[in-house]
């Protein structure tokens, strides 16, 4: 086929980088591709890690527990009835954690590839049907699942690479709209993720093994530092940049990642950018070198042979003679102690820096009773980053958040009341008209979404790819007299009606119309709507 006609080949992936594409144009023999690439930020997701404790202590504010006295999926906005998928990386962990919200009171359920199919079909369905607030699921229920109105996607325990956890991500806010991304993990989680990496890699060669471990050991920089925008770090990995500005903009729109001259970037809309806006725009980015304390770590994983894992080399710098150093005579080594100014859980911290810059690697071995683990070993980089004089610079910038001194303790200091604090005054006049128009639309475009969900039950379709948040949206903002009016000013509306989806447009021009459009005094309650068909 090759000597007569290559057929036209089209390759389509969401999440790629430029290694992965030059994979696949190699592995299928392509020639002369064009590569056509979209933006991989979605500037309607927030991203949020924080560190894993209890499913009480983590969920019960994102969730809003004690439960509500009547939770109705509200996929209006980011509430704590939003309709979430929580990612977990085992079964076991899906039924545990599913089984704890339901007693809280939340309409969740498991699922993962152990259910029968009927079953998956059928959490499936009352997931796009809003009968369900919550799925709890392992990476078997984000790849197929195509509701455009999830709010909020939970990684409760992290991914795998940064690839899973942008793709995972991307579950949430399709229809545009505004969507949190919150990770919960623990360091005891990427051991976790990094077993369940080596479990597999006995199914695969050594050296895709090797790169699992490569972008895990990327994923588990992103989650430990913080001292960098995290839209800015995801950027970085896929072969993106920051919008470079030479001044600051007027106002910045959140989730747009810009850097302005030498300053950080920022988002605007993820925990870091968010918890010190400040400071994200005092200073350039200030870095640090390493360069005494990567050669330290070097010597230590060559003086471990090249057969161990990451725990023995950082304890050897620390110089903690545990047990194991012992029964390699390790705590004699000129390497023991050489790190000591520093702690272990610095050294395990600045660890995997060194993998992400290739002067580490791991690789997939076996014990004598058959268990993986992953082998630390010094590059051929790293040899030569060794045996350098004078030695290479190992700078970092900014400085990981993991490897920083700690910041003194703020002097405290004696606030004036609010009252008296600039630009705290109470909005009046047209501000606070427009503040009270604002919150009007949004209660509107509340009570459309909550007819649109009666309908949908009523009849049992699925109304969300007919009449998506977008156009209720826009319904609610221009509020339209009647349904030809609303096909004429509002898009995405269909133009050719059936006599079902012709109901719903009428009750919901209908109550677009109930509220006087110049009333700025009438205030709207939300409350329990049921959908009554349109009469003939």
């Amino acid at each position: 086929m090759r000597c007569v006609c290559w057929p036209l080949t089209r390759c389509m992936t969401a999440t790629c980088t430029k290694d992965v594409r030059a994979d696949i144009q190699r592995s299928l023999g392509l020639q002369n591709c064009l590569h056509i690439l979209g933006p991989m930020n979605r500037p309607n997701l927030k991203y949020v890690v924080r560190p894993r404790t209890t499913f009480e202590d983590d969920l019960t504010g994102v969730f809003g527990l004690p439960s509500l006295p009547e939770r109705v999926v509200d996929n209006t906005a980011i509430t704590p009835t939003s309709s979430s998928i929580v990612y977990v990386p085992t079964k076991a962990r899906s039924d545990e954690l599913a089984a704890w919200l339901q007693k809280a009171g939340v309409a969740a359920a498991s699922y993962h590839a152990g259910l029968p199919i009927q079953d998956r079909h059928d959490i499936h369905r009352a997931f796009l049907m809003d009968e369900l607030q919550v799925v709890v699921a392992t990476i078997a229920f984000g790849m197929g699942i195509d509701k455009s109105s999830v709010r909020r996607v939970v990684h409760y325990g992290g991914a795998r690479s940064l690839e899973n956890y942008v793709q995972q991500c991307g579950r949430a806010g399709r229809d545009g709209e505004d969507a949190e991304c919150i990770t919960f993990f623990r360091p005891g989680d990427l051991q976790e993720a990094r077993t369940l990496i080596l479990q597999d890699c006995g199914r695969a060669s050594e050296e895709r093994g090797r790169h699992m471990l490569q972008l895990h050991a990327k994923f588990a920089a992103f989650l430990s530092d913080s001292s960098q925008c995290r839209r800015a770090r995801l950027l970085q990995h896929f072969d993106e940049e920051p919008q470079q500005l030479s001044h600051e903009p007027v106002e910045q729109r959140k989730g747009e990642c810009i850097q302005v001259g030498s300053l950080p970037a920022r988002c605007s809309w993820c925990d870091v950018c968010l918890a010190a806006p400040s400071q994200a725009s005092a200073a350039p980015a200030q870095g640090c070198d390493f360069t005494q304390e990567c050669r330290v770590l070097l010597q230590c994983v060559s003086a471990c042979g090249g057969m161990t894992g990451s725990a023995l080399p950082c304890a050897l710098a620390a110089g903690q003679a545990t047990d194991k150093l012992r029964a390699r005579n390790l705590h004699l080594h000129r390497a023991f102690g050489s790190g000591r100014h520093k702690a272990h859980s610095w050294w395990k911290a600045f660890l995997p820096h060194l993998l992400q810059a290739g002067l580490l690697q791991e690789k997939p071995a076996r014990l004598a009773n058959g268990f993986s683990y992953a082998a630390l070993s010094v590059t051929e980089q790293g040899l030569r980053m060794q045996s350098a004089h004078p030695a290479q610079p190992f700078c970092l910038s900014p400085v990981p958040s993991d490897l920083a001194p700690p910041a003194p303790k703020p002097t405290p200091k004696t606030l004036r009341s609010p009252a008296m604090l600039p630009g705290t005054e109470t909005p009046s006049g047209e501000s606070a008209s427009q503040t009270f128009l604002d919150s009007k639309k949004q209660e509107l475009y509340r009570r459309l979404s909550h007819i649109r969900q009666q309908w949908m039950r009523r009849l049992n379709i699925m109304g969300e790819s007919l009449v998506s948040n977008p156009v209720l949206r826009m319904l609610a903002e221009i509020r339209p007299s009647s349904v030809q009016a609303a096909q004429q000013t509002v898009p995405g509306l269909p133009l050719l009606l059936t006599e079902q989806l012709a109901s719903l447009l009428e009750a919901l021009v209908s109550e677009v119309n109930k509220l006087p459009a110049c009333d700025c005094r009438l205030v709207v309650r939300f409350r329990p709507f049921l959908f009554q068909p349109a009469p003939n």
